[in-house]
């Protein structure tokens, strides 16, 4: 789930991007524990780290979908980041 502070800070800056005619960029990192990595190959299983990559997937699909409603005609783009979200 989405804290609704960092949906109003997309959509601020949905609006700001609108204002200054520039797309927006929202970027994401699945908050991984330390000494965790992403899947290799295939599992029947989810584990932690698909969970937590999931949950950034779906975030990062939320922030977008607040920054359209904001500003429609802005350009968005979204992108996961590996590594740690600081």
């Amino acid at each position: 789930m989405v804290p609704r502070e960092s949906l109003r800070a997309v959509g601020w800056a949905a609006r700001e991007a609108a204002l200054r005619g520039v797309p927006l960029r929202i970027v994401a990192a699945a908050a991984l524990l330390p000494r965790m990595s992403a899947r290799v190959g295939t599992v029947e299983y989810d584990n932690v780290t698909d969970l937590l990559v999931k949950e950034r997937d779906s975030a990062l699909a939320a922030a977008a979908e607040r920054a359209a409603r904001a500003a429609h005609d802005v350009l968005i783009d979204t992108d996961e980041l590996s590594g740690p979200p600081g």
